[in-house]
């Protein structure tokens, strides 16, 4: 209920005063004389105030103070005020397309040719066959063709695309602004080197040394633009952690395109680029080779992606409590699908296929690679594609979101003496607000004292002392910063000099807020990283050998085949 009067007591005793009432966005709404009204108080009516908190300013004689309440609309308490949590939804659909389809493009124009130069290339050349190495590089470079033909243009419209809206017109200007717009502008050009390259060669044929040259240059191409997506244009202050940064995000992108990418090429090849004469001498050499890369693009995964998440999550906590994290557990579980999915080929599908094949069962052979590897690779390109879906849905950082809806955000740090001071309000709005002090430094506190005034409001200061809760914490709760200004605050520290805050109250929550401290390397850090990479090595050369092991056993438990050799030409 709002109150009819308001009464002050001045310390001295005093018959006249005046007193000025002030809404939360600092506007006057009431005020006037203070006149006596018994008991020595001084007072003045008010008119009705409607819900809101007010600040009062008053003086009488030699003394001033300065007060605020809280008119609610009901009997429930007073909440208090706290920062709202930011806003951050997941992009459209829309704006989640134009970013996906570019780098499944480059994606697969990056994988098919790494998978030729590791895997189709060296296969025809111990078989002695030119013709396959040529049917399956023409199916390759078609692959590669079209993926760097819906590159182009989809790479123009990304570029062009802005708050909803395309603007192709905005492109060429932007590329000369500044040193990112220089850096878009090289990813370009090399965009259109790796067409030039790529494109004609699917249409006529070349010599093979022609083929080979072209296809290079069209996969450095590619890996320069996948590259220049993660070049910095600044380094900063810390340049030797931004090399670092850069080099790690570049392995995990190339990383992403000899697997995800590998797989599609795979597929193709698997729907008919192999000849059926040579198939049983391909298809258990290229497995096994495609496996290995593939692998080792997966230790590359998970290294690059450990040191991101350590970049980007503070513990497991915000893996399920912020959007960022929520998102990315949704993509780790699609990516432990595919690495389930890489185990099951090596170690039950390539011993079988190995095993079967050294046994001369053609037969099984053919069952194999027919009703389990074709589904197998198209089910993992399907779980690669959901992959580069999510990827682009990771925007910002999940210690980022949880800072910025803590009160956290707001913290301040000053010197009071021989301590450090840090003051954390619960929000920068007029109100009921929480006011966090930590001390660090010196002796441990026998009184921690806050003041609190705005010189431009003509508000004089307040003080109160701070409730101790426990390790040099403190805290101080009320109507303290009660109306939109700049409002000074101070912090003593039993009788030293007081830290000194400002805190500029607004009507509304901030919308542009810190970011969150970078997170700092230390040895521990580099001693995890360490430890990590020698145990993803080990995993790695042991999954080898068990898939080698696995084959043996297979190999010599096999009866031997009577049936006879067909042509597989279903497989």
């Amino acid at each position: 209920m709002a109150p009819s009067r308001l009464e002050v007591i001045p310390g001295d005793p005093a018959t006249t005063g005046t007193a000025s009432v002030m809404d939360s966005a600092g506007k006057q709404v009431a005020g006037g004389a203070l006149a006596p009204v018994g008991g020595g108080a001084l007072g003045v009516d008010l008119p009705s105030l409607g819900t809101g908190v007010y600040l009062v300013s008053w003086s009488a004689g030699p003394d001033s103070g300065a007060f605020a309440f809280d008119v609610t609309g009901g009997a429930a308490s007073p909440a208090t005020v706290v920062q709202p949590k930011p806003d951050t939804p997941l992009g459209s659909l829309r704006d989640n397309l134009v970013e996906w389809v570019p780098i499944i493009a480059i994606m697969i124009f990056v994988g098919s040719l790494v998978l030729r130069f590791l895997v189709s290339a060296p296969i025809s050349r111990r078989l002695g066959d030119p013709a396959l190495a040529e049917r399956t590089d023409r199916w390759l470079v078609r692959l590669a063709a079209v993926a760097i033909a819906v590159f182009v243009p989809t790479t123009l419209a990304e570029l062009a695309f802005d708050d909803g809206q395309f603007d192709f017109g905005s492109i060429w200007p932007s590329l000369g602004a500044d040193a990112s717009g220089h850096l878009v502008g090289a990813r370009l050009a090399l965009t259109a080197l790796a067409a030039l390259c790529l494109i004609p060669l699917a249409f006529v044929r070349a010599r093979p040394s022609v083929r080979t040259w072209l296809m290079g240059a069209g996969l450095l191409c590619g890996l320069g633009e996948l590259a220049g997506r993660e070049i910095p244009t600044s380094s900063g202050d810390d340049w030797p952690r931004t090399i670092f940064n850069t080099v790690l995000y570049v392995f995990h992108l190339w990383g992403g395109g000899v697997w995800i990418g590998g797989l599609a090429g795979l597929l193709i090849l698997a729907l008919g680029a192999v000849p059926a004469q040579v198939r049983r001498g391909f298809w258990p050499s290229a497995i096994r080779r495609f496996s290995t890369s593939a692998m080792s693009a997966v230790g590359v995964l998970v290294l690059s992606g450990l040191w991101l998440y350590w970049v980007h999550i503070d513990g497991v906590q915000q893996l399920v409590t912020t959007l960022y994290g929520r998102t990315l557990l949704v993509k780790l579980i699609v990516v432990a699908a595919l690495v389930l999915l890489g185990g099951a080929n090596q170690f039950w599908l390539m011993p079988r296929i190995d095993a079967q094949h050294a046994a001369g069962d053609h037969r099984g052979l053919r069952d194999t690679l027919v009703r389990h590897f074709r589904t197998t690779i198209a089910v993992e390109v399907i779980l690669g594609l959901l992959v580069l879906f999510i990827a682009p849905l990771l925007g910002g950082s999940a210690r980022n979101q949880a800072f910025q809806a803590s009160p956290e955000v707001f913290a301040q740090t000053a010197q009071a003496g021989g301590s450090t001071v840090e003051l954390i309000p619960s929000a920068l709005q007029p109100g009921l607000l929480d006011y966090r002090i930590k001390v660090d430094g010196g002796p441990s506190p026998k009184q921690v004292t806050v003041s609190f005034a705005s010189s431009k409001l003509g508000v004089a200061a307040q003080q109160v002392t701070a409730v101790a809760t426990g390790g040099d914490n403190y805290r101080v709760s009320g109507y303290y910063t009660p109306v939109v200004g700049d409002w000074q605050v101070g912090v003593q520290v039993d009788n030293a000099a007081p830290a000194t805050f400002d805190l500029p109250i607004a009507a509304k929550p901030p919308t542009k807020l810190p970011k969150a401290p970078t997170p700092q390397v230390r040895w521990t850090t580099w001693l995890y990283g360490i430890g990590w990479t020698l145990l993803v090595a080990a995993a790695l050369f042991s999954s080898f050998r068990v898939s080698r092991r696995l084959t043996d056993q297979r190999t010599r438990s096999a009866p031997p085949a009577v049936e006879p050799e067909p042509d597989l030409v279903d497989a």
